[in-house]
This record gives structure tokens, C-alpha cells and sequence, in this order.
């Protein structure tokens, strides 16, 4: 996953947060948002078509891990 997507992310959750619990008013570019939504999508998916049995063994072990 892109960087600046992962910040995208991070971001999106304190806005989130800022308006859920401190009441502050948030200015949002609903067509951006929109895009930024697809795009995250898109990326998921290849992220997961390219998976295979050895990958999922690899991230399931992190996982227990952690």
C-alpha cells in the first residue's frame, strides 16, 4: 500500500475522531473523498489477488505473533 495512502488513512480516522468527540467542524471534498475511496479499493483488491498460500501462511504467523 502506497505511503501517502496509509496517510490518507490516518487522517480520515482523526477527523473522524475529532468530530465524533471534540464537536469540531470538518471541511471535506466529497469528490476527492469519493476518489481517495475507489483508489483504496482498487488497492485492496491487488493487494489480495496477489496473495497466495505462502503469503497467507506469512501474514497468519505475523499475526499470531503479535
Amino acid at each position: 500500500m502506497q505511503a501517502d495512502m496509509v496517510e490518507q488513512l490516518r487522517q480520515s480516522k482523526q477527523d473522524r475522531i475529532d468530530a465524533q468527540y471534540y464537536s469540531r467542524t470538518i471541511r471535506v471534498d466529497l469528490n476527492d473523498l469519493t476518489s481517495q475511496a475507489k483508489q483504496f479499493v482498487l488497492e485492496i483488491e491487488k493487494l489480495i489477488d496477489g496473495l497466495d498460500v505462502q503469503a497467507i501462511n506469512a501474514l497468519r504467523s505475523k499475526l499470531n505473533r503479535s
